[in-house]
This record gives C-alpha cells, structure tokens and sequence, in this order.
C-alpha cells in the first residue's frame, strides 16, 4: 500500500530492489542514538536515490517522509535540519509537482511545524523549498495553505532583515497563485486558530486589504472577507481578546483602516465594539487614539449616525453583564470615566448610557459583597457628568417607562436619588423637574386603574419630596416688601408643589373614596379584595404625602381661603374615611398642623375655623380606631389622642366620658378596653395624669352587675402596675373620706355602700393582678390629696369609739400597704349601729362591702401577730373554701376563683407553717378526688394569663406543704401545666414570659419533691464513684411492662408517677427553648426563660441523669417517628440545652446511655413478639453522638470518658439494628478526634480492642447484607421485593462508605501501630476492589474510595501497593465507572510517585509488544489484546498524573508506542495507542511532543486511507478520529499545522478540485445517508469535543456519522472560548471503561456537558436529549431501620465478642 500506485512502476524489477535498498536505509534510523547518527544515514539515503535516479516516483514514501520528518525536529540541530532539507528537495525535484500535488500531506507534514523555529541558515533554505516546489501547485495548495500560512507567517514579526522580505514576497506570491477568497480564508482562519501568527497576519492583512471602495462591494467582502458574519468576525474579535499588546494595536488599525462601522460589514457590530472599548483599560495612548478614532468616523455626522449607536450599544451591554468579580464589575465605570475624558465621544453618549449606569447602580445598591467599592466608583463616574443631564436622563427615563413602570424601574431612580449630592441647584431645578414629571405619571397610571403602580410612584414622589426639608421657601415680604428674587427664584419649587398638592388631593378624590362609601368600620382590613387593600394602601401614602406638604413648606398657600383650600376638604373627607389607616394617617396629620407652629395652617387661618369641631370629630373617630382590629394603629391613636388633650383636654375628656357612659353591656366593655389601651399608651407618654377625671368611670365597670364588664375594668388596673400610685391615690381618697364614717359614736348617718364596694372591688382587682400594685413605699403629700390628712381623721374617728364594744384600735399606718390594710379591717368589722333606721337597701350594701372587703383578707392573716387565732380560723376555713373553688370551677367564674385561690393559699400556709403538736388532725386537700378534679378543670379552662397565674401559683403552694401525697396529683397537674404552655404562641411577651416562667416553677417545684430518693434507696447506692444503672434498669421496665412487682416505698412511688409525664415535661422546655423571641425585650425574656430551665436541670441531672437522658432520648423518638421535619431542629436544641447545663458530664452520658441501651435491648430480645412501642436504641445512640458533636466540651473531660464510652461501645453491639453500629462509629471517630488516648495502658487497650471490634461488626454488615442481595437476585423463588433489596445494598454500601470516611483516621489515632491494626480492614477492602463484575460497581466505587482515605492517612505502602498494583495490572481492571475511577486515578498515581512501579510497567508493555515462546500457545487476538490492556493501563497512569509528571520518562513512552504501531494486524493495539497519545496531550506540555508527530501523523493517514485503503476496523477509524478531535481542542500549535491534512477549512466548490482532498473528508464523502446518532452540540463561549461514540457498528455509521464533522469543526473554531479539562478527561475515561451500556453511570461526559449548558451557558443547538439518573449511595441515618444484622449472632451469651462470631 506504500508504493506509488503507478502499476508499471511495481512490475520493474530495478524499481522493487529500489525500495528494497530504500527501505533497509529508512531502517537504519531505528539505530541512531546520536543525531550525527542521523546525518550519517541520511547520506545513505541519498546514495539510494542518487543510485536509482531514473525513477520519477519514490517507493515507501510513507516510511521516507515519516524519517524526514522525525530529522526536522526543531530541538535537532540545525545541520542535521539541512540535511534533512536537501534530502527532502532531491525527492521533491525528482517527483515533480503533480506528486507533490497528490502527496502533499507526507511531504508537507515535517516541514512546516519547523520554519519558526529554524535557524537563520535554515529558513532560506526552508523557503527555496516553498518557492520551488509549493508554489507552482497553484490550485493544489489549497487543502494546505492554512498549515503553510500558519507556518511561514512568524517570519513576518520582525521587519526589515532579509527572511522577512522573502517571507513577503512568498506570501504575495502565494496569494497570486490562488483565487483572492481561497487565500484570505486561509489568512481569517490563521488569525483564528494560531495565537503565534496573529500579530503577523492582522498586519499582511491590513497592507493587503483593498480600500473602502472595492472591499464594500459584494465581490469585495465575497473575496477578501469569506464567511464575514463567522469567520472573519471570529478572527477579529480572537485577535482584540489576545494578550499581546502589538496584536491589539495592530487589530485597532485594521479596523480603523478597512472596517469602518459605517461600512456596514457586520450586520451586528456590538460584539466587536465590547472588546474594543474594553482596550481603553489598557491605558495605552496608540492604542486608546485607533479606538477613538475608530468610533468617531471621518466626520461628527459619520459618528452620529454609526459610531455612536454601537459604542452605546456596547456600553449597555457592558453595563448589564453580571459580573463574577470585583474587578469585572468595576470595568464598565472605568471604561465609562476614560471614555469621558475623550469628550467628543464621552460627552455624546454618556446621555444614552445613563440608564444602564443607573440600572447598574440599582443592581449593586445593596445584597452584592462589593456594592461599596462599585458606588464609589458610580459616584466618581456621576461627579464627571453634568448634573443637568442626570436628572433629564432620569426625567426621561421615568417619561418612557411609565406606561408600564415596574418596581425595578422605579428602583433604578430611588437608587440615583441616594446616589447624587442634593446640592442648592438640584433642589431647586432638578428635583421640582422629577417631581412635576412624577405627578404627571401618577395621573397616567391612576387612569388604567394600575394601583400597584401608583403606589410605587406615591413612595417615589414622597422620597423626592423628602430632599427639599429645609428649604427655606418662605415667599411673603422680606422687611417691608416682597422678596420677589426669591419669588422668581423658587417659581418652578413652588409651581411643583402646587401641582403635588392638587394632584396628591385628586388621586385620593379619583381613585380612593368612591371605592370605601360603601365600607362601613364593622369590615376589617382582612375583609376587603386586593383591589382595596391597594386604593387603601394609595390613600392611606397620599395622606401623608399631602399633609407633609404643609409641615415643612411655610406659607405656601400664599394667603388663600383656607375653609375652601382643596386640602383641608380632602383631610376632612380622609379623617372620615371608612378605612381606619387612612383616618388615622388624615386625623394625626391634621393635629400635627394645630399643633406644629409656624406650617402652612397659620395662627390667623387657625382662628377662621370652628376648632371645637374639629376636636370633637377628631376624638370620636379617633375613639371608634381603639376597636381592636385596629391595633397596629392604636399606638398612632394614642399619640394623636395626646396631641388633642394637650389643645382641648376639656373636651376630650368629656368624649372619653361619654364614649365610658353606655349602659349597653357589649358597648360598655368595649370602652373599657379601649380606654385601657388610651389609659396606658398616654401614661406610657407622660408624667401628668390627663386621663384622671375618667378614672372613675373606669371604677363604676368594676362594681357592675355583669361579669365581662368587671373583668374588662380589672384587666385595665392590671396593666396600671408600673404607675400605680395614679390609680390609689383617687381610689385611698373615696376610702378615707370622712363623710364615709365606719363606726362612729356618733352611729347617725348611713354610707354610700356602692363607692365602698366600688373601692374594694379595685383594690382586690389590683391584688389579683399583682401584689407589687400596692407600693410598700410611704405616702406622700401631693397636689392631688392629701392622703395623710384623711387617715388621721379616720384615726380620730375610731379614738372615739374606744369605749364601744365595736371600736377600733388605732392602726399606724404610713405607707400605701398599711393605708389598704387599716382601711380594709375597718370596714371587715364594721356594722350597721341600731340607732340608724332600718333600710335594706343599705343593709345589703353593707354585706357586699363585707363580702368585697373578704377578698383582702390573706393580708389580715399574714399581718396579725396571733398565729393562734389565725390557725383556728383557717382550719375552720379550708374545707368550705376549697368547696366554693370547686362550684367556682364549674361555674367558670374565674374573677372568684381567683379570690378563693388566694384566701385559700393564705389558708394552707397557716395551717401548715403551724408545729405539728399545734395542729388538730385534718386530710390533706390534695387527697381529695374532688380537689385534684378542681385544679386540673382550673388550669385547662379558658384563662386569661393573669387568672392562670394565680391557679399556678397556689399549686406551688400544694406541693411545698403537701409532698407526701402528690402520688395522684402528679401526673394530671404537671401534664396540665405543659399543655398550658403548648398553648401559648408568643411565649416570650412580657406578660406571657412572666406567666411561663410561674408555670415552670410549679414544674421545677414538682420535680425537685418526686425527684429525689428515699433514705432506703440512699442507704443502697454503692459507695464507689462507679454509677448503678439498676435504677434505670428498673425504670425502662416499669415504663413498659405491667407484670412486675410494684414494692415501692413512698417516695419511689410519687418518682414513678412523675417518670411516666418526663418525656412530656422535656418536650415543652425543648419547646420553649427552640421558640423565636422578637425585638430585643423578648430576646432578654427568652434568656430568662431559658436561664430557668436550667436550673430546673442541673440539680435533677445531677441525681437522675439516667432518668433525664432517657426523657431526652423519649422526645427525639417521638420527633422522629411523628414529626420529623422537626427533628434537626429538636436535636439542636437539646444539645444547646445540655451545653448550657454546669451538671454535664461526657462520662455520665456515655454511662447512663450504655445502660439505657443495655435495659432496651434486654427488654427488647426477651420479648420478640411484643409489639409494645418502645425507645430505640438508635435514637439513644444518636443523643451522644449529638451530644459530641454540637456541646463545647474540655479534653480534660472527655479523656475522663473513655471507660463508659468502651462501655456504651460494648452495650452498642448488642443490638441488632446495622444504622447503629455506622452512628457508633461516627461517635467514637469524632470523641477520638477531640480527645487523646488515656495513659493507663488497661484502659487504652480495652477501648481500642473494643473499636476494632466495632469495625470488624461493620464490615460483616456491609459483606453479609451484600451476600443476602446476591443471594436474592439468584434464587427465582425469593420473595423479598425489589424496595427492600434497594434498601439493604443501599445500607451495604453507605456502611463502607462510613467505614471510609472513619476508620482511616481513627486507627491513626488509636493504634500503636496503625499499618498492622488496618490489615484485616485492608484485606476486606480489597474483596471487594477485586470484584470487577457491573453488579459489584458500586461497592468497588465506595471501596476505592476506601482505600484513597487509607493511602491519604499516610499508611505503609507495603500494605497495598502489591495488592493495588496486582487489580490494577488484572485483565478486568478497567470494567469499571467513572466515580470508581476518579478514586483509582488518585491511588495510582500515589503508588507511581515511587518512580520503580511505572519504570515496572513501562517494561510490562515493551515486553508484551515481543514475542515470547511462552505465548505460543495464546492466539493472536488475545496476545494483542493483553498488549492494548497494558498501553491502556499506561495512558491511566499518564492521565492520573500531573502536567508534566512523567515528561522524563517520555522518550521511553514514545519507544513503546511506536513499537505497538510497527505491529501488524493489532488493530486493538492501535486503538490504545491513540487513547494514550490522547492522555499525553492532557497531561504532557505540547513543545514536548514534537518529535512524536511525524511518526502519529503518518499513522492517521495509514489508518485515514493512504494508499487507497482505509483500516479494515471501524472502531481503529473511530479511535483515530477522537485522537484528532481532542489534538484540535488542545493549545498544541504544532498540531495546528498538521489540521489541514483530516479536514477541509473551505467549504466552497472549486472549479478544479485539488489533487489532495483531506482523509477524514475523504470518509465522510462516502456517506449516503444521514446518521440517526448525531455529533455532540457545540456550546457558546466554550470549545466542546464534537465524538462522543465510544463505539461503531460499521463503516457506513461511522460514515454517516462523521459527514457534518468538518462543518461541526469549524463552528466549534469561531464558537470562541476554550475546552473544559473535566469534559475532555471524562471522555477519554469513558473510552478506557469496557462496560458496553455506561448510561447510566454518574460523571458521563454526555452528563457533564449537559449539566454546564444547563446552569452556566447555552446550546447552540438543544437537539441533544441526555437521560438524567440519579445514584444516591447513601441513606439518611435517621430512616428508619428494621434490617437486622445476623439475629444468630446473638442467641449466646449476651457478652460474647461479635468479632468471635465471623
């Protein structure tokens, strides 16, 4: 196939001993080791061609043009290059240019890469041979005149000496032998595909172009520019983007010279003009002078019309590219700023560009890591521009976008307001312009009804009016006259603000009020549609834009009507709105114009109106805005309602009164709570008491006949507590009035019963909501009353009566407790004397005030110094009481319940504080049914959080006194107690707060009594610091089981009772402590809370951890198995719980958990077929690993741990559940990772053999489970279904996977000698790296991963290099996937860092590629078939390696792939050659590749058809293909020059078609058909390789498939960008894998090139379908786990060793 094809030739006898001699001279070379070697030999040669001259054709040219080019090599040197030259011009004169012609790919392919490198005394000769030989070939030079360009073109860089004329001269001349857009095809591609020849070529190009006139015509661009819109754009825009400064300048002159931008030659410029600007960067004043001048045209009219748009054009598109750093993002303002500085370009458009400017500016306003750089530099940008055009740019901006603005929009001029200085000029010109245009807009919009809009326009227009605050806009006369400078001054101001007025007045007359006639204040804000939430979110902004109007501009009305102004109308018609925002956004900004001084609503205007009126409308609908719906409003209410006292407090009140004077119940409590709420937000305000003539109004509710309005009266004094004295000072004066005479010897006049019970009723109100209320401070004289006066006439009053069976002994009192309590025992004692007339109706109310007056007597009891007397009294009290509470329970009267709670309390504290030799023998309330049924009815009704308080307290007054007999109390109350604050939402609130820590002080008081161990159980703890988990033993067995003893004590009873409710007790203060406090008071209040929980735990932790860990552990099983999405959230805050507690101990947790698990499992196992729902042991598991993880912990006490975790470790494995044992070992490598190794040597060892026995469990589960699979998949009858056998390899596997992640690290940690404690684990992982089978993938994928974290840990070679190599080196090595690979490439490329493997197996290859006797018996195809495994294995080696890691080694790679090529019939072996060549290009620098090409170029031309016939293996057709696929993407400029040879760059019919037609457009033109399998899609911005099949069935496939491959490789050159290394490397390693179907396999390079075009870029083409799938090794450690690991592994002894069991 080598000879030349002419048949006389072959049959001339001189013509074969020709070749025969020419060939034993061409095989000398092989012995060369010097290059004089090759000089000598190429004598020889030319002594066979001399000596067989008369031939005009050369034999072998194949070999010969192979061996010439090998000797033009640039790193020979240069006498050998002459040699080679001379040679090759003897073979070339004698061949004659037809030849040439046909052969020009062997003759061409060692003399082109050589010319740049040549020495001087070389290129002239390299030339001649160019000039003699090339040029006469005319048209047949077409297929190589890239390569030949590309070539001779660097000889063009340097001007003036003798190669760079002759270079000149050649390309003219070669230019005039080819049709004009042949050669400047060649010269566009140049430009594009070589970075050497850029420079050079842009310069021919600019000297060779025609002028204007001929390149515009349209055989003008046909010649000169081919392909304009791709090609010649492509090579312009690669020639702005190189590095090099002189290829950039000279690029700007071409343009400038020959692609004017009024030529019109592109259709799009813009791509071209982004690049260019981008050069003023550079800051290069030759450079920055062509770009101008390329804009700017010939003329201002040729910029005007051309230039300009594109720069803008360009600009924009700069400034709206999202930027991925700093310094990109801050290109386009400083492309702007030296854009500005040439001011006949900056000037003209930076009008244009503002609105991306500003557009930029609104992007990086806030949320972007660098918005503070980037407006610094906008505000150095915005300095430089005039101010008058900013503002007319947004003027204009806003115009445009009106008809349709959007929030963004909006938002670009909202962020230019913040950005520019709002300097006197802005004010008073720029600002008035927006906001006229702004009105006019608003005016637009409300016509189509968009309200959304209107209100984004509202806000800016509020935002634009906020920059003339402070102004002095003050128009009336200056000293005497009108200032009319300032007049005409602020004319535009002042016309701008009128209009903002009228048309702030018109929005809300248009578009608001017919809208809420209809809505009467019964519909709350909820009730109403979208469209009225908007028109009131409209009305509720134009209020207070109008109102502002008048605060900040004085005299702006300019001395009109006021009664007729449009905005007093408009307020007046807005305070009356239905709408309570917009009623009260109109009523305060009316108040604030009566009350703010010197605003638009002056003193003289004052006077015109009706004020009265005004006040009083004002005050009843500020009254009707309390309603409670309306409660984010009642704050504003409050101050407008304070603002109002302060100008008519008169009036006010009298509204107030009325409003508190219905006799109408529902009406009467609504009043109450709405003056509770004035009451407390004006006081909140104010020192004064501006309320007080109402006060008693308030009081008249407490005595009233219904329960609701009292309530809704005391609910009011509760929330007077931090003011008290407001309240006592009025109420201590009805009291102490002396007309309201007790018991006086006068006994003639009766009392106002009603005031007096009025009284009492407040004061017990007052106590039920706080004691605090009564300040035990002393009571002063005030302007108010005079307290002390009336208590002293009281005094005087009981002096009198001394004598009198009924009198009063003085009562010294000074402070306002001892006032209540001498005013209360006056009126408990007091009667009706005889001498006064009989009259039931006083009599009655005397009994209501002795009823009333009952309510303080627990301060009686407290205060009277004879406890006797008390303590007769309350036991006579405590049953009848406790009985009342019960009927008052029922009754669900809960403002008595809270009168007999707190009598009752009193009660039990006397009777109990009293010695027990005192006391008469009574039961105990708390052993009454009836009386637990009465506390837990109590808690669970519907309670207001005071009333609540009460109940809670007294129940921590129970179990003080009454310890002893809580066994039936406990659990109902302290489950009550939870459920309480299970109720509460906002816990953190300031009354809220205070009421749940009072509930959980009942719950601590309840734990500490049950809580704690009898003097029996005391006596029986051992006296050694080891810890008993008999206790919990016991517990977990009683929780569960109902057949056991119940000999308890007492105590241990009550201790049961509340063990049952501690899970329940644990999940409200985990609630507590996970709930969100808002605003800092909550925040403070939440610390409390959780302060409190605290220390509820610390004391119980101490003497009941057990019993507290399993409560722990029972919360997160319940979270678990029911609410799972909260459980992340539930073990966070357990674990901040436990970090908070002082009591933590890792010893303790470790302890109690062992045997917490050790009393589930033996309960568990000893009864298999319970199904009773018991604690898992996981979830005990993963309490202590979270406890590790997330608790701060010291070395010190965790190194005191290691005895209770070996034994946590111990009672662990027991179990049967595998999710544990992965959790176990999770726990111990993190623990080991905190800590260091104890130094008693006992202790140390017990730990570490217990850990390996911990691993050695994990691996028999991971082997066994995968054995069980196995098993299943090959017996037809198994009837496990397909889900569990996906669970149990998915737990085989994520085993392994924990394994690989742990142990490595571990044992480095606890082993004295790791490399021998990891042997058996090493072992194991290798049984599974040696299973090559596609069922085995993924176990050898995580097992490889194994072994890379072994390797990584720093472990002895010794231990797995043998066995690693030994996989490595199998036959199977590479049925394989992609993760197992990316895992193998980094383990052999460890192992090959020792130079000896890869020297071992560069000597496998070349051993394998001789003959040996041994493999006589092996045929061909599997000899050959070894030998491509082993280059394979080679080529993965060179691909897991570094750049240039085995560059020395390379002349010994290259030997042993050029033997494989002299192979015969080993088209296998052929194949991974090229898969190598393809590694090498990955990973070898391409200037150390040169010496390869001659021999891999002239074996893709065997392969392609040299000689006529193509390779008779498709897939060797294939593997060549990909070979080049990959050679074009890469940065080799050497193979650049060979491209020309496999595919054509034109695409044009020729009218003589060139002798020579490229190998693979050679294939591909035997193609009949389309292929259904298409070629990868090229992607924008990014190279891509185009042959993906990684096999072929054929010939005609392959044909078909490579029949667009030419047009597909062009694309891809003027697509722009660079290949990704990831891409290229996975298809490579997707060719080395031997599995058929990869599909399916993670890391496809299909997957990979999807999943980029898919985030990041975009498809030129979206035809490709890729199948997604998904291969989730691992399942979370919290599913749940019914797999058992080998249930026979337990029926022995408990304590055997698991490790014993395999």
């Amino acid at each position: 196939s080598q000879h030349d094809s002419d048949p006389d030739l072959t049959k001339n006898s001189k013509y074969r001993a020709f070749a025969e001699e020419l060939t034993a001279a061409l095989q000398q070379f092989e012995k060369a080791k010097k290059w004089p070697d090759l000089v000598k030999y190429m004598q020889k040669v030319q002594k066979v061609l001399m000596k067989y001259s008369q031939f005009p054709a050369l034999p072998i040219k194949l070999a010969f043009c192979k061996r010439m080019a090998q000797c033009l090599n640039p790193n020979l040197p240069s006498g050998v290059h002459l040699k080679a030259l001379q040679t090759l011009a003897t073979v070339l004169e004698r061949i004659g240019p037809e030849r040439l012609a046909r052969d020009l790919s062997l003759f061409s392919m060692g003399v082109f890469p050589l010319f740049q490198y040549a020495a001087m005394t070389v290129k002239p000769v390299m030339l001649e041979i160019f000039e003699k030989f090339y040029l006469p070939l005319g048209a047949n030079l077409i297929p190589c005149l890239t390569g030949l360009l590309i070539s001779v073109l660097p000889g063009l860089e340097e001007e003036g000496n003798e190669i760079y004329d002759r270079v000149l001269k050649f390309v003219n001349n070669l230019g005039k032998k080819l049709d004009t857009e042949t050669f400047f095809r060649a010269l566009w591609k140049s430009a594009v595909a070589s970075p050497n020849v850029r420079c050079p070529t842009v310069i021919y190009l600019d000297r060779n172009l025609p002028g204007k006139g001929e390149l515009l015509t349209d055989e003008g661009k046909e010649k000169f520019l081919p392909e304009t819109q791709t090609l010649v754009k492509a090579a312009l825009k690669e020639c702005l983007n190189d590095p090099e400064l002189l290829t950039q300048r000279a690029t700007m002159e071409l343009l400038l010279k020959h692609f004017p931008i009024s030529s019109g030659i592109f259709n799009e410029w813009e791509d071209i003009a982004v690049l260019v600007v981008k050069l003023v960067l550079r800051k290069e004043i030759a450079l920055n002078r062509r770009l101008y001048n390329w804009f700017l045209g010939s003329d201002a009219e040729e910029f005007e019309e051309h230039g300009k748009k594109v720069l803008v054009n360009a600009m924009q598109q700069i400034f709206s590219k999202p930027p991925d750093t700093l310094e990109n993002a801050t290109h386009p303002f400083r492309i702007m700023k030296n854009l500005l500085e040439k001011q006949e370009i900056g000037e003209a458009i930076v009008e244009s560009v503002l609105t991306s400017i500003f557009y930029s500016l609104h992007r990086f306003k806030e949320g972007y890591e660098h918005s503070r750089q980037l407006r610094m530099q906008a505000n150095t940008l915005l300095e430089l521009v005039q101010p008058e055009i900013i503002w007319g740019n947004a003027i204009t901006l806003f115009t445009q976008i009106k008809m349709s603005v959007t929030p963004m929009d909006l938002g670009v001029i909202d962020s230019l307001i913040d950005v520019l200085r709002c300097d006197e000029e802005t004010q008073q010109l720029h600002l008035p312009n927006l906001l006229s245009n702004l009105l006019n807009g608003i005016e637009h919009i409300g016509s189509k009804g968009d309200f959304d809009q209107m209100y984004d326009c509202l806000l800016l227009a509020r935002k634009v009016f906020g920059k003339f605050s402070g102004i002095s806009t003050d128009l009336s006369a200056s000293q005497g006259g009108v200032n009319v400078d300032l007049v005409k001054k602020l004319e535009g101001l002042y016309i701008a603000l009128l209009s903002y007025q009228n048309v702030v007045a018109s929005v809300y007359e248009k578009y608001i009020t017919p809208h809420f006639e209809s809505q009467s204040l019964k519909h709350s804000v909820d009730e109403l549609d979208e469209t009225q939430e908007q028109r009131r979110k409209i009305g509720v902004l134009a209020i207070e834009l109008l109102v502002s109007l008048f605060i900040y501009l004085p005299n702006l009305e300019r001395g009109e009507d006021v009664e007729q102004s449009v905005w007093l109308k408009t307020l007046r018609d807005c305070a009356t709105s239905s709408d309570p925002k917009i009623s009260c956004t109109a009523l305060r900004a009316f108040v604030e114009l009566l009350s703010v001084p010197n605003t638009g609503l002056t003193a003289k205007k004052k006077e015109t109106l009706d004020l009265e009126l005004y006040y009083r409308e004002s005050a009843n609908r500020l009254w009707s805005l309390l309603d409670r719906r309306f409660s984010s409003l009642h704050f504003q209410v409050a101050q407008i309602f304070h603002d109002l006292l302060k100008l008519s407090k008169r009036t006010i009140n009298e509204i107030i009164a009325t409003r508190l004077s219905v006799s109408e119940p529902a009406q009467k409590v609504e009043a109450c709570k709405r003056f509770g709420i004035l009451w407390k937000l004006i006081n909140d305000r104010t020192d004064s008491n501006p309320l007080a003539s109402n006060v008693f109004l308030m009081i008249d509710t407490l005595s009233d006949s219904q329960p609701m309005i009292r309530l809704a009266g005391r609910t009011w004094l509760a929330e007077c507590i931090p003011k008290a004295e407001r309240v006592l000072e009025p109420l201590l004066k009805v009291i102490l009035d002396p007309n309201v005479v007790r018991i006086d010897n006068l006994y003639v006049a009766p009392f106002d019963t009603r005031r007096i019970v009025y009284v009492f009723n407040l004061f017990r109100d007052i106590i039920r909501c706080d004691f605090v209320f009564i300040p035990n401070r002393p009571v002063k004289p005030s302007g108010f009353t005079d307290l002390t006066v009336l208590h002293t006439q009281q005094e005087e009053h009981a002096k009198q009566g001394e004598q009198s069976e009924h009198a009063i002994s003085p009562f010294e009192a000074t402070t306002y407790v001892e006032y209540l309590i001498a005013s209360t025992i006056r009126f408990v004692q007091g009667f009706i004397s005889p001498k006064i007339e009989k009259d039931e109706e006083f009599e009655a109310g005397v009994q209501i005030v002795q009823s009333t007056s009952a309510s303080l007597l627990r301060y009686y009891l407290k205060k009277i110094p004879d406890r006797a007397m008390v303590h007769s009294f309350a036991e006579s009290l405590q049953p009848r009481i406790a009985r009342t509470l019960h009927f008052a329970v029922e009754n669900c009267d809960s403002v008595f319940q809270v009168q007999l709670l707190r009598l009752l309390k009193s009660i039990i504290a006397i009777i109990e504080d009293e010695p027990a030799s005192n006391r008469t023998k009574t039961r105990s309330v708390v052993q009454s049914p009836m009386f637990i049924e009465t506390v837990t009815k109590g808690l669970q009704q519907p309670l207001s959080g005071s009333v609540r308080y009460y109940w809670v307290e007294f129940i921590g007054t129970l179990i003080t006194y009454y310890a002893a007999d809580l066994k039936l109390f406990v659990t109902p109350v302290s489950r009550c107690l939870c459920d309480i604050i299970f109720g509460i939402e906002n816990i953190f609130a300031f009354q809220l707060s205070r009421e749940i820590l009072v509930i959980l002080n009942a719950l601590s008081n309840i734990m500490s009594v049950c809580l704690h161990r009898s003097e029996k159980e005391q006596a029986s703890i051992p006296a050694t610091n080891e810890r008993s988990s008999g206790i919990l033993s016991s517990m977990v067995r009683n929780v569960f089981s109902q057949d056991e003893p119940q000999a308890l004590d007492p105590i241990a009873e009550i201790r049961k009772e509340l063990l049952s409710s501690l899970p329940y007790i644990l999940k409200v203060f985990v609630h507590i402590w996970s709930q969100n406090p808002q605003g800092d008071d909550e925040i403070t209040n939440k610390f409390n809370t959780q302060d409190r929980v605290v220390r509820i735990l610390d004391p119980i932790f101490t003497d009941f951890s057990s019993e507290l860990i399993y409560g722990f552990c029972a919360v997160i099983d319940e979270y678990r198995l029911n609410e799972k999405n909260k459980l992340a959230t539930v073990l966070s805050t357990i674990t901040e719980i436990l970090n908070a507690m002082d009591s933590i101990s890792p010893s303790v947790i470790f302890h109690d958990c062992a045997a917490l698990i050790s009393s589930l499992l033996k309960t568990k196992y000893s009864r298999p077929g319970d199904k009773t729902e018991m604690l898992h042991e996981i979830t005990v598991t993963d309490f202590a690993y979270q406890f590790l993880a997330k608790t701060i912990l010291s070395e010190t006490e965790l190194s005191k741990a290691y005895p209770s975790l070996t034994g946590l470790i111990n009672e662990a494995m027991v179990s049967r559940s595998p999710n544990l044992y992965l959790l176990m070992i999770q726990l111990v490598h993190d623990f080991c990772g905190k800590t260091t190794l104890p130094s008693d040597k006992k202790m140390r060892r017990e730990f570490v053999e217990t850990v390996y026995r911990l691993v050695d469990q994990c691996l028999k589960i991971a082997h066994d489970h995968r054995a069980n699979i196995a098993q299943w998949s090959h017996d037809k009858r198994s009837s496990v279904d397909e889900t569990t056998m996906n669970r149990i390899k998915a737990l085989s596997l994520k085993t392994i996977h924990t394994l690989a992640g742990v142990v490595p690290s571990l044992y480095g940690i606890i082993s004295d000698d790791k490399n021998r404690a990891v042997s058996n684990v090493v072992s194991t992982v290798f049984s599974y790296l040696k299973d090559r089978s596609e069922y085995n993938l993924p176990w050898a994928g995580v097992s490889a991963l194994f072994l890379l974290n072994i390797i990584e840990q720093g472990y002895s070679t010794k231990l797995f290099k043998r066995e690693a190599l030994d996989i490595f080196n199998d036959n199977n090595f590479f049925y394989s996937d992609f993760v197992a690979l990316s895992y193998w490439r980094q383990i052999i490329n460890y192992i090959m860092k020792d130079k000896n493997p890869f020297q071992d197996l560069l000597k496998t290859v070349s051993k394998s590629l001789q003959s040996h006797p041994t493999m006589v018996f092996v045929s061909k195809e599997q000899e050959n078939l070894l030998r491509a495994r082993n280059i394979k294995r080679m080529a993965f080696v060179i691909l897991a390696g570094e750049v240039d890691q085995y560059a020395t080694s390379l002349p010994l790679i290259q030997e042993q792939l050029f033997d494989a090529l002299k192979l015969s019939h080993a088209h296998s072996v052929y194949e991974q050659v090229f898969t190598c060549m393809r590694t090498l290009m990955l990973r070898i620098t391409p200037q150390r590749l040169s010496s390869f090409w001659p021999v891999i170029i002239c074996e893709l031309m065997r392969i392609f058809g040299f000689g006529g016939r193509i390779a008779s293996e498709p897939n060797l057709v294939l593997s060549a293909c990909k070979f080049f696929d990959l050679a074009i993407l890469t940065d080799s400029e050497q193979f650049k020059l060979y491209e020309w040879i496999f595919i054509k760059d034109y695409f044009e019919e020729q009218e003589k078609a060139p002798s020579f037609v490229p190998f693979i457009d050679q294939i591909a033109s035997h193609s009949s058909t389309e292929s259904p399998i298409k070629l990868n899609i090229p992607v924008r911005n990014e190279k891509q390789p185009l042959i993906l099949l990684r096999s072929i069935d054929g010939f005609e496939q392959l044909t078909s498939y490579l029949r667009h491959y030419g047009e597909a490789v062009f694309t891809n050159l003027v697509t722009g960008g660079h290949a990704v290394q990831e891409v290229l490397e996975a298809v490579v390693i997707s060719d080395m894998i031997e599995f058929v179907n990869i599909r399916s396999f993670d890391k496809t390079p299909e997957k990979l090139i999807d999943e980029r075009a898919r985030k990041t870029l975009e498809r030129i083409d979206n035809s490709l379908k890729i199948e997604t799938f998904d291969n989730d090794l691992l399942m979370d450690v919290n599913d749940s786990d019914e797999l058992e690991v080998n249930p026979s592994d337990f029926a022995g002894s408990e304590q055997e060793s698991v490790s014993d069991t395999e």
